[in-house]
Order: C-alpha cells, then sequence, then structure tokens
C-alpha cells in the first residue's frame, strides 16, 4: 500500500488513498459494514465469523495468500507440538485461535485436556519473554518472529498451516456487499494500483 502510495500509482488511477488505523483489529469489520470506511484490511477467519453473525460485507482480493499465524516458544525443551503436554499456551482471546490449537494437538496427538490455553490479549511476545507462558498461538512468523530474533533469541516457530489446520489468507481486503456492486470499477483500480505496488518491491526491495 506504501509503495502505491509512493510511486503514484493511486495518483495515476485517480484515487485518493487515505489509511485510517481503527481502534482495534475486530473494528476494521464493523467500519466497513457500517460503510464508514470503502475498503478493511482484516483476518480471513474473522470475516467469515462476522458473514455467520449477518455482517454483509465480503472479501475482494487476498493481501496475505497463506497464514502467517503460528505457534512459537522459547523454551528450548519446546521444539514440538508433542513437548507442548502440560505446558501453558497464550492466544489473544480469539474464538478461533481456540479452535486451531485443538486441531493443531489433535493431529499431533496430544490431549487438549493435558494443555492449559489462557488469554494474553495481543501482547503474545511479552507473555513469552517474561515465562508467563511456555508458548503462544496467535503471533505472526514475520513479525513477532522476526522481533524475538532482532532481541537476541532463538524462538521455535511453527506455522498453523504446518501443523493441521488448513491453509487459508491470512489477511484479506474486505468491503460492503451493497458497495461492491456499485464500487466495482473503483475498487479493480484500487487492485491494480496494488499490483503496481507490490511489483515496486519485488523489482527494489531495498
Amino acid at each position: 500500500i506504501y509503495a502505491a502510495m509512493a510511486n503514484g500509482a493511486f495518483d495515476r488511477a485517480g484515487l485518493d488513498v487515505e489509511l485510517k488505523t481503527p481502534s482495534d483489529p475486530s473494528a476494521a469489520l464493523k467500519l466497513v459494514a457500517a460503510r464508514k470506511v470503502d475498503l478493511a484490511i482484516s483476518y480471513q477467519p474473522d470475516l467469515l465469523l462476522a458473514r455467520d453473525k449477518g455482517l454483509k460485507v465480503a472479501a475482494v482480493a487476498a493481501l496475505v495468500q497463506k497464514p502467517l499465524t503460528s505457534l512459537m516458544a522459547l523454551d528450548p525443551k519446546i521444539r514440538s507440538v508433542k513437548d507442548l503436554k502440560g505446558k501453558t499456551v497464550g492466544t489473544a482471546g480469539i474464538p478461533y485461535q481456540s479452535a486451531y490449537l485443538k486441531a493443531i494437538l489433535d493431529e499431533a496427538g496430544v490431549p487438549a485436556e493435558s494443555v492449559d490455553e489462557i488469554n494474553v490479549g495481543f501482547n503474545l511476545t511479552g507473555a513469552l519473554l517474561s515465562k508467563k507462558v511456555s508458548a503462544t498461538l496467535g503471533a505472526f512468523w514475520n513479525v513477532e518472529g522476526v522481533e524475538l530474533r532482532r532481541k537476541g533469541k532463538k524462538p521455535w516457530i511453527l506455522p498453523v498451516d504446518e501443523a493441521g489446520v488448513p491453509e487459508y489468507q491470512e489477511l484479506v481486503f474486505v468491503s460492503q456487499m451493497d458497495a461492491i456492486k456499485s464500487n466495482g470499477r473503483t475498487l479493480r483500480r484500487f487492485m491494480q494500483a496494488m499490483s503496481e505496488g507490490a511489483k515496486s518491491l519485488t523489482d527494489d526491495p531495498q
């Protein structure tokens, strides 16, 4: 997005793009459903839950086409899912993360009742560093994983799609359903400009 803004792709598409940061990640879908914003970036599982509750929203494109959510641990004794038996795993308190954890434990043959899950909010890295939990599920391998390595740590990182969770699109662009019908051409111009931004990053990673 920032690359498309910087290289003039949005301007060439005749678009005036303004970025807004919601108060919390879950607010993005509510804002787009109320048509207070034209597009929102959200997690595909959150979108499916919102649609299940009747929100008139739909994905129009994928920003990140594969899962980033991962299991992480700093304890050198944890190097597989089986090592989580008898341990505490912190999540951000999002319902589908509990479902992920159960699926991962089932895949590894670890009884779900042998693992204690606690809600640490979005302070996943802090919970690991303070040893409040033995592992976390919810952090991104390309964000918190990088942060931990920059702090000199050696985290064990296992993306959820490598542990028994079906592959999905981590981040999607979402719009309100009626707006999709009326703003189709504008949305296509936005996505074309986004692709120019992505190409400029591929051509010049620095």
